[in-house]
Formats: structure tokens, sequence, C-alpha cells
């Protein structure tokens, strides 16, 4: 989403760029970026959603063009040592880079409020209000994104059926709606969760409470955002360009923030993506597991994709039993000579 803001922000100022998606910034990287910059003789190089570890390095490229660093990873030096005409570091630890990228937009009167809560949803981040993340929730429901107050489960735009079989730990959709006294069927279709009236989600709510689901995490609000002509739950958005990461396609997950006709083809990669997740969780039960009191360690080797390790390892650590295990880690190789490492805790709980 920080891609699409920038991105957006260039074409509508008429500017020429050139688009790069990277999965970690190495020194090697950063000498390709400064042979290129000297070499193509680049007015400005922005780096969004990374840099933060790089700095000096990427401070030496103030020499070749103005350098725009927006990033809200950790930081581990002073940044009084990166003062400069041609240097910008726009950072924030309490702010997705989304939101940086939005601010920085705004400056220029540019309106990306509606791109900006993807990736403030996707960091988890919306129900942290904020003065900012408010902003964005603010302006995003001017540009037509809808807040509404209802059931959790994802996604709240499928089919009713579906999304109850999905969240349910056992088959109880059908004795849910019969209890629930819902009609599923419509002249429009399968309802959805966002279809029902107000009664009917009272109903729901109360059967679903009766039947012990977890009453703390039941109703929330939940934002839904139309791209390509098409209504969407925004959860479902963040699952589907982060789909598009994680497959090498990242250009189509920025065409489509961006309202390209590209509808069909994120869709495709959206649907293998989730066939490849499914294959990896299958696979957890064949790795290496170790486990403790209160951790468990997952070496998938070259079992699960590197790309996939981090998703793999955060639905392993929401759907597992034991409450004693808060720490959650995993690796899957990324070549021969990389690992990917990815490492979950569980909750606020701090781990000695």
């Amino acid at each position: 989403s920080s891609a699409a803001i920038i991105t957006k922000l260039l074409k509508e100022n008429d500017q020429l760029f050139h688009l790069t998606a990277l999965k970690n910034l190495t020194d090697v990287i950063l000498e390709e970026i400064k042979k290129e910059i000297k070499e193509k003789k680049y007015k400005a190089v922005f780096f969004l959603d990374l840099g933060a570890s790089k700095l000096k390095k990427i401070f030496e490229l103030k020499e070749y063009g103005k350098i725009f660093v927006l990033d809200h990873h950790q930081i581990n030096e002073s940044l009084n040592l990166y003062k400069s005409d041609d240097f910008f570091f726009i950072y924030s630890s309490e702010l997705s880079s989304s939101v940086l990228c939005y601010l920085f937009a705004k400056q220029f009167n540019i309106s990306t409020a509606k791109i900006a809560m993807v990736g403030l949803v996707g960091d988890n981040l919306n129900k942290e209000l904020s003065r900012y993340n408010s902003l964005v929730i603010e302006e995003a429901i001017k540009e037509g994104v809808q807040k509404k107050r209802t059931v959790s489960f994802f996604p709240a735009t499928e089919p009713l059926p579906h999304v109850l079989r999905k969240n349910l730990s056992e088959n109880k959709e059908n004795d849910i709606l019969k209890k629930a006294s819902i009609k599923v069927r419509s002249e429009k279709g399968l309802k959805s969760i966002v279809d029902l009236n107000g009664e009917e989600l009272s109903r729901l709510i109360t059967t679903l409470l009766l039947n012990k689901a977890d009453e703390e995490n039941l109703i929330e609000d939940i934002y839904l955002v139309s791209f390509c002509n098409k209504l969407f739950d925004i959860r479902e958005v963040v699952a589907m360009i982060n789909a598009c990461g994680k497959l090498n396609a990242f250009g189509l997950g920025v065409a489509f923030l961006l309202e390209s006709p590209v509808l069909d083809e994120v869709e495709n990669i959206y649907i293998e993506y989730k066939r490849k997740l499914l294959e990896a969780l299958k696979a957890i039960e064949k790795v290496e597991k170790k486990k403790g009191n209160s951790y468990l360690i997952i070496n998938a080797k070259s079992k699960i994709s590197d790309v996939l390790i981090s998703n793999v390892i955060s639905i392993v650590m929401n759907s597992f039993s034991d409450p004693n295990v808060l720490l959650f880690c995993g690796w899957a190789y990324e070549n021969d000579k990389q690992i990917k490492i990815s490492a979950r805790i569980k909750g606020n709980t701090e781990i000695n």
C-alpha cells in the first residue's frame, strides 16, 4: 500500500518513475542502486517500509540525488548523524509505513486515505486510535469506506453459511442459522454478515454467545471498501495484496490498489496463494518440531517456502491449544546460503 500511495503521488504530478520490490535491503543491493542512480541520473529515490536499518549506507546516496526514506522499523542510532538538504528520513515507530506515505502525499494535496486504510488494517493499527490513525479512518470514510460494528468473522462479505463454516470450530453453521431464525437466501442471493438487518444481527450474536463464542472478540468495527467496482471486507483486500507480494506479483497488487482493471488476475493469485498455504499447513505435520514449556520451534527446512513461513507461524500460533505456549518460532531455507526466520509472541506477554 505504501508503494501504491507514492505511485499515485508521482503519477498525479506527471513524474516518470521506476518501481522495484525488495524482500530485504542488503549492502549488495544498495551498491546496485547507487550504480543505477549514477547511470540513469534519477532526481530522487524513495525507500518505503524499509531502510531504517541501513541509514548509513543510504545516506551516502545523497551525493547522486535526493533520498527519501519512509519507514517505521526500529532504529538503533542517532538521527543527528544524518542531516542534509538532500536526505529526508520520515519515521515513526507508532505508525504504519502506509500512514507515513499518506501524510507525505497529503502535503501535495493527493488523497490516498482509502489505500492507507489497507496498510493500517494490515498492520492491525486500526484499533489503536492515535491522532494520525484516526485521521486516516476519518478521511477514508469520506472517500467511501464504510465502517460497520458487527460480527468479526472473516470475510464479512462472503455468503453467511461459508463464513460461519470457516470461523466455527465445528460444522455448526446450519444449526446456528436455524436457532437465530435467519433466512439465508434473499432476492440477491445468499446473505453475508453485512447484509443482515439489525434484528437478524442481534439474533445471530445472541446465538453465537449461547454457543460459547469468544465474547471479547466477537464484535468489532470492520471496514468495507470498493476496489475495481467490487465491495470487499478490507481484511480480504489485505490478504489479496499480501498474496501478490508473496507470489512475486507485487505490481499487480499496486495496480489493484490504484483501481486498474486487474481484479481477475489478483483474485487468481489469491486463490493460488491459499492453495500453497494449505499445502504448507499440511506439511507442518511432517517437519521437525521442538516443544518446550512455553515455546514451539518449527524447523521447516525446504518443506515450506520461505515466503510462507511467517504466515504459517501466525496460523499455528492462533490455533495452538496449549495456553502455556507463548513463543512460536520457525525457519525455512531461503536459498543455499540463507534461512528465513519468523517468530511470534502470543498476546502482549513478555518472555524472559
